[in-house]
Order: structure tokens, then C-alpha cells, then sequence
């Protein structure tokens, strides 16, 4: 695939899109993993952000958490993709961040805002990757952690629920409001940082996102995608895996709920190239077998 296309591993909230997009883009280089790049950057002494956003307020983001490189202590400098927290035991996140590693090669920090050394880093029991992800399409890109101890639920860790089919038709609209966060980079191929950021990205309609001079019919039904067309602000390298959020009013009150994973973009904040995500609310009921322990997991 062409440089322009990136997952979004570590820097904002984009990742390498392995695309089929053959009339658009020259198909070759196979893009390297969140992972690797992890390892590389550290021994580079570089680090990886969210392209416009700012700085979220500490504590407001319980459900976000950090996937590192287990063997490398720094949680910063091991920090390759997000994640969210759906239970105590288990976290959401894409899976091209995750395929191809065994559970010991991941820990997860949890309830920090903060990447820095000496945080509580959680072991990974086991890695579920969708059955039916398609690493060339990046289609289907989602999987799931479980830990091998329950996190210590609280005000600094909790789960977040993730957005029903019917909640999704009445509000992921054009224009809709979501909110996407992570450690990735501020400008593309830049530095990261060390404190969490936070973003707000409109909803674009799946037709827009499909145009010739936008993604060229690259969109699945499983895909979403939200940005600014006219480039600025977006998710990229670092963030993949983080949640994309939408505010629902659930009894009178405000509850950030998921409806997508970051996923892929070509490049990072360009022009009609608006992040893409993992469309949540189609892959609900997988996550609830895989947390039951149910036979729909697989």
C-alpha cells in the first residue's frame, strides 16, 4: 500500500489503512505494525499525538487505556494503541493493533492521564481478534482483551457501554458530534505526548466518505468515518484502537457511550481524507458473547 495510507498506530488518532483502493492509491509496501513501531520509536528515542485537539481534563476519560510493549518500561515510550474498557476484565480495541501478538507480548495501563513510569500496568490473558477482520480491507477492526485480573473499578476506571444499532439510526447523523482521544501525535510524524487529548470530530455520511476524490468506495457497512474535510484536525499515529465517543442523554444525564474505534485514514488530517472507525454498533452482540463466554464469540 502507498505511504499516504496509515493505520493509525502511534501518533493521533489515524491508522495505516490497508485499503483495496487499487485506482487510487499503488498497492505494494506492507505498512509496518502499531507494535513494531512502538519498538522502533523507542530505540529511535522518538515518541508519538491527536492532530488539533487539546488536553482533556483529567479524570473525564475513565474508559480510556493505554496498550503498551510489555518488555519496554516507559509506559510513554511503550505506548503503540488505545483502548476502551467495556468490563472489568475486558478491553475493546482495533484489531490490527493486536493480530499476530500473544497476550505476554501487551500490558495495559488503565486510569491514567498521564503516561509515565511507575504506573500499574495490567497483564493481557488473552487476545480475541473479530473472526472475520480482514487485514487487506482493514474491515472489521476490532478485538478484544481480557485481563488477567479484574481492573479496581472506580472513579479513575470505568467501563463505558457501547452504542446500540437503535440508539445509532436516531443519532450517528450527518454533522453528529463525537469525540475522539487518545496519546497519539499533534502533527503527523511528530512527537507524542504524554498526556491524554481529547478531539471533536463531526460525523461524515458514509456516500461523502466513499467519493472518488475522498476514499473511492473504500467504506464498508462496518466502517464509519468523521472529520473535517478540509483537513486540520483528525486522529492519527498512537491513537488507534481508542474510542470514538457520542454523547447520549440516558435519564436526564450526559453518558459518553462508544460508537467507533479508530481504525485507519490515508495520512493524518489531509484534505477529504477524514478519519475512518469501526462502526461499534455492529459488532455489539460479538462483544457481549465473547464477555459471556458464549459459542457467537467465534
Amino acid at each position: 500500500m502507498g505511504d499516504g495510507v496509515r493505520l493509525r498506530f502511534f501518533g493521533s488518532l489515524l491508522s495505516t489503512a490497508m485499503l483495496t483502493m487499487v485506482s487510487a492509491i499503488a498497492v505494494g509496501a506492507t505498512p509496518s505494525h502499531p507494535y513494531d513501531e512502538a519498538v522502533d520509536r523507542q530505540a529511535r528515542h522518538q515518541t508519538t499525538k491527536l492532530i488539533g485537539g487539546i488536553e482533556a481534563v483529567d479524570g473525564t476519560l475513565p474508559w480510556q487505556v493505554s496498550l503498551g510493549v510489555a518488555r519496554i518500561a516507559d509506559p510513554r515510550a511503550a505506548h503503540f494503541c488505545g483502548g476502551s474498557v467495556v468490563a472489568a476484565n475486558w478491553i475493546v480495541t482495533a484489531a490490527h493493533c493486536v493480530t499476530r501478538l500473544s497476550a505476554d507480548k501487551v500490558l495495559v495501563v488503565a486510569g491514567s492521564h498521564t503516561l509515565q513510569p511507575g504506573l500499574p500496568r495490567y497483564v493481557v490473558k488473552r487476545i480475541i481478534v473479530h473472526p472475520a477482520f480482514a487485514p487487506a480491507t482493514v474491515d472489521r477492526d476490532i478485538a478484544l482483551l481480557e485481563l488477567a485480573e479484574p481492573l479496581p473499578m472506580g472513579e479513575r476506571i470505568e467501563a463505558i457501554a457501547l452504542l446500540r444499532t437503535g440508539q445509532e439510526k436516531k443519532r450517528l447523523v450527518k454533522d453528529a458530534a463525537l469525540t475522539v482521544t487518545g496519546w497519539g501525535v499533534t502533527v503527523e510524524n511528530g512527537p507524542a505526548v504524554a498526556s491524554l487529548r481529547t478531539l471533536q470530530v463531526p460525523l461524515v455520511l458514509r456516500r461523502s466518505c466513499n467519493r472518488a476524490l475522498a476514499y473511492d468506495g473504500a467504506i464498508s457497512i462496518h466502517m464509519i468515518c468523521a472529520g473535517y474535510p478540509v483537513g486540520g484536525r483528525d486522529a492519527c499515529q498512537g491513537d488507534s484502537g481508542g474510542p470514538l465517543t457520542i454523547d447520549l442523554d440516558i435519564d436526564g444525564k450526559r453518558t459518553p457511550t462508544l460508537a467507533g474505534i479508530v481504525s485507519w485514514g490515508d495520512g493524518c488530517a489531509h484534505v477529504d481524507k477524514v478519519g475512518v472507525y469501526t462502526r461499534v454498533a455492529k459488532f455489539t452482540a460479538w462483544v457481549g458473547a465473547c464477555i459471556a463466554g458464549g459459542p457467537g464469540c467465534q
